[in-house]
């Protein structure tokens, strides 16, 4: 594919597809272990697969969402995982968005080079439990005590929870009117007064851990403040799921791409007779993944662009809604072709259905939204 791709992006998606093949495919068990692999995860930072989107000067690659999102593709069709997919894409998607875009040149020399290498893993903390992500509902409060601020509050449902070592905390610093005012904290991982609370157990998206923070009386410093105090949940909620809404479309149609990989070998190695319904079906599926990969560089080169784009969100409706209809038609090369698959077929099929799933009402909303805008 030639769209908007450089020689450079070529190159880095080979090393990832190289990686992936060596490193992941060949564990045995990887798609169902509750059991983080940090041997991999090393391995990855020491290569520089951790910091794709970080700056050059800081041990990162100097990449941006564009190069993100190919990289997240080529692990899950090369690697057949699409859980540590997950945790590789999410952790580079917070060292861009809080490390990284801010420009803070004190937050860079403090963690960025750990982030890059792997050293250290980052986790958005926002949701809390009982109450979801939704800014009416969220309690986590830090109150103002001289130049530090105290957190109290517990959230949950943070990917790379377990394994973190630093959090991006949304907590309440106050209000105007009747709307609460958020702000954005770097809370590291040995702060007094901060604990995990016990990893969440999900069945699909494995090895990619998932728990929460428990934060009890946590002092930090007014300097761990990201982005604009009082505005972070604009600047930081509807931006950072669109980014990550976009970039999960790597992952999806690399793993979309190892689905029908299997099928295909399959056909071969049985021999079975290729017939017309077969070839039509076959041909239709693999134009319609061609046409997704087009909207995911699309889509990330829009983020890249720093510009509003009005086609941005239509494209995340419609990759989300096209996808699932995907799945049927891969499912009845299976049946016209009497196909018998494994386990692992099976496992990557819960992965791509729960991760299309992930925040559906939100898209929904969002396409609501698009429809009264046109309706008014």
């Amino acid at each position: 594919m030639a769209i908007l791709l450089t020689e450079d992006n070529i190159l880095l998606g080979q090393k990832v597809s190289a990686f992936a093949q060596d490193n992941i495919a060949a564990g045995s068990g990887l798609i169902t272990q509750d059991t983080f692999p940090f041997d991999i995860w090393k391995e990855m930072g020491r290569q520089g697969l951790l910091g794709i989107g970080a700056d050059r000067e800081f041990g990162g690659l100097g990449g941006g969402y564009f190069e993100i999102g190919l990289c997240g593709k080529a692990i899950v069709e090369a690697g057949h995982v699409m859980g540590l997919g997950l945790s590789c894409l999410m952790h580079q998607i917070v060292t861009r968005f809080f490390f990284v875009e801010p420009g803070n040149e004190k937050h860079k020399e403090l963690y960025l080079r750990d982030l890059a290498c792997g050293k250290i893993t980052a986790g958005l903390a926002i949701s809390e439990p009982g109450r979801g992500a939704h800014p009416k509902y969220l309690e986590t409060t830090a109150l103002r005590d001289g130049r530090d601020y105290i957190l109290n509050g517990e959230k949950t449902y943070i990917t790379n929870g377990p394994i973190a070592d630093l959090f991006i905390v949304l907590a309440i610093t106050g209000s105007k009117g009747d709307k609460r005012r958020f702000t954005a904290f770097i809370v590291p991982g040995d702060t007094t007064g901060l604990s995990k609370t016990k990893p969440m157990t999900l069945p699909f998206l494995k090895p990619c851990p998932h728990g929460g923070i428990s934060l009890k009386d946590c002092r930090v410093p007014s300097e761990n403040i990201v982005w604009e105090a009082g505005n972070a949940y604009e600047e930081i909620s509807p931006a950072f799921r669109e980014i990550e809404d976009a970039m999960m479309m790597g992952p999806i149609i690399g793993a979309l791409r190892c689905r029908f990989k299997i099928l295909l070998g399959l056909v071969r190695d049985e021999r079975i007779e290729t017939t017309k319904e077969l070839k039509g079906l076959t041909g239709e599926i693999q134009a319609i993944i061609q046409v997704f990969e087009i909207l995911a560089y699309e889509a990330a080169a829009m983020i890249d662009s720093r510009a509003g784009h009005e086609e941005f969100v239509s494209i995340l409706i419609y990759f989300r809604q096209e996808a699932l209809r995907l799945l049927p038609r891969l499912e009845r090369i299976v049946s016209i072709a009497d196909i018998r698959t494994d386990g692992m077929y099976g496992q990557i099929t819960d992965d791509l259905v729960g991760s299309i799933k992930i925040a559906a009402n939100a898209a929904y909303i969002k396409q609501v939204r698009l429809g009264e805008a046109l309706l008014a």
